[in-house]
């Protein structure tokens, strides 16, 4: 089974929070419209100064949690979404350069790395990220990715790269093309 199938979408903390969302939503409207009633027509003398507490009171308790436990529901299932993508992404090719996954994720290059690190992290994908070249190698579509010192033929300086089947590794002195 594919790691990111472990989960499907609709479970998890953001999915309770969405839902525990509109719950709050839900019970904020009626509480606020009997709140603007009161104020709006009121029966008795003290009738309005009471319906401002009631609006004041439910959006306080009802409101202003509903709009957090959204706003940090859609931002979990958002940064869900990203990571089963970035490990579609890391099975699908041996080699992610951060600049083409941050491109293909929407978001900074700095928020790409972090979210490389959260699916290592989780399982979700398997290689290592090389810091120096800004490159994810992905160990998820072949197992022979490793890292070796060579000699340049055309330069003869000692370059360390990294090896991995049907991608070209370079001199990192010179450009010529080592294996």
């Amino acid at each position: 089974m594919h790691p990111a199938a472990r989960t499907p979408p609709s479970t998890g903390p953001s999915t309770t929070k969405l839902v525990l969302g509109v719950v709050f939503a839900v019970l904020c409207l009626p509480c606020s419209a009997v709140g603007g009633g009161m104020m709006a027509a009121p029966n008795e003398p003290g009738d309005a100064q009471a319906g401002l507490v009631f609006l004041v009171f439910s959006l306080v308790v009802f409101g202003v949690p509903s709009a957090l436990l959204l706003a940090l529901g859609i931002r979990g299932r958002r940064h869900h979404t990203r990571l089963q993508r970035l490990s579609a992404l890391g099975a699908a090719s041996a080699r992610l350069p951060l600049d083409q996954i941050a491109a293909d994720l929407g978001v900074p290059k700095s928020e790409a790395r972090t979210l490389v690190l959260d699916a290592v992290g989780k399982g979700l994908l398997v290689g290592r990220l090389d810091l120096e070249h800004g490159v994810f190698l992905s160990g998820a579509t072949t197992g022979a990715v490793r890292q070796i010192a060579m000699t340049c033929r055309a330069c003869g300086a000692q370059s360390m790269i990294v090896v991995t089947p049907n991608t070209m590794s370079h001199c990192s002195f010179c450009g010529h093309r080592l294996a």
